[in-house]
Formats: C-alpha cells, sequence, structure tokens
C-alpha cells in the first residue's frame, strides 16, 4: 500500500519500480524529510522542499548541501527553475554570510574598543594613583623636614 506523496516531494515523481533506484529514492525521501522535521521546515514549494541554505558550513548546512544534491540527482524532469532557484540561494545564502560577518566583525569590534577604554580608563587610574603617592611622599618628606629643623632650635 503507497501513502499519498507529500507535495514537496512533487518534483521527484512517482517511487521507481526498479529496487536499486527505489532505495535511493525512498532513503532520499526520509532524509529531506526528516530534515523538514528537525529543522522545522513547513514550505510546500516543490523547487525548495528544504528551505533556503542555512548560513555557514556547520551540520545544518552540511546535510541541506548532501540532501540537496541526492534530491537532484532522483529529480525526473529538468527543472529550469532548479538553475535560477540555485543561484537564488546561492545569492541569498551569501547574503546571509555576509550578514552574519558584519554582525561578529561589528561585535568584536565593539568588544575590542571596549576592552580598550578599559584599559586606558585602568592605566589612568593608576597614574592618578602614582600621583597621589608621590604627593604625598613629598608630603611626608617636606613635613619630616619642617620637624627636623623646627626641632634643631
Amino acid at each position: 500500500m503507497r501513502r499519498e506523496q507529500p507535495r514537496w516531494a512533487a518534483p521527484l515523481g512517482q517511487r521507481p519500480d526498479d529496487s536499486g533506484r527505489a532505495a535511493t529514492w525512498d532513503q532520499t525521501v526520509r532524509l529531506a524529510a526528516a530534515y523538514r522535521e528537525t529543522y522545522g521546515v513547513t514550505t510546500t514549494d516543490a523547487a525548495s522542499p528544504l528551505g533556503q541554505r542555512p548560513v555557514g558550513h556547520g551540520p545544518k548546512a552540511a546535510a541541506w548541501d548532501q540532501i540537496t544534491t541526492q534530491w537532484r540527482q532522483l529529480m525526473t524532469t529538468p527543472d529550469r527553475q532548479d538553475a535560477a532557484s540555485d543561484v537564488m540561494l546561492t545569492v541569498e545564502s551569501r547574503r546571509d554570510a555576509l550578514d552574519a560577518l558584519r554582525d561578529e566583525f561589528t561585535s568584536g569590534v565593539a568588544a575590542r574598543t571596549q576592552q580598550l577604554q578599559d584599559e586606558d580608563e585602568k592605566e589612568r587610574q593608576e597614574a592618578r594613583r602614582d600621583e597621589a603617592e608621590d604627593e604625598y611622599d613629598d608630603q611626608r618628606e617636606t613635613l619630616g623636614d619642617d620637624l627636623h629643623r623646627g626641632m634643631s632650635y
């Protein structure tokens, strides 16, 4: 008994009768379904059943790449929109990566700026403390000299 194929799996066509191709088809559909469930993908767009490619090179992006490669190998009819979709996903992915890098850079600059300001403030406090200690030592010395002169008459 065959279950009805989800709308997002339509580009794959029907499950092949050949056992080898059917096993590959089954594995790809299972992986895609698991990915969709794991990462909460709800799109019904048959052109991009896994949604947009995740930013970066982590496990989620690696899974997306692997499943998408398998997916495209199984498609029964070449999809002209597939190439355009790849370009769009690549552009969007690069924009997302750029945004992430820009945010990381900005937060890094802000953190480094704060660190430098903190270091400058610490140095100013140490300089004020050194000046106060020098002034105190000078006053003690002057007071000692005055007391010494005062005791000698």
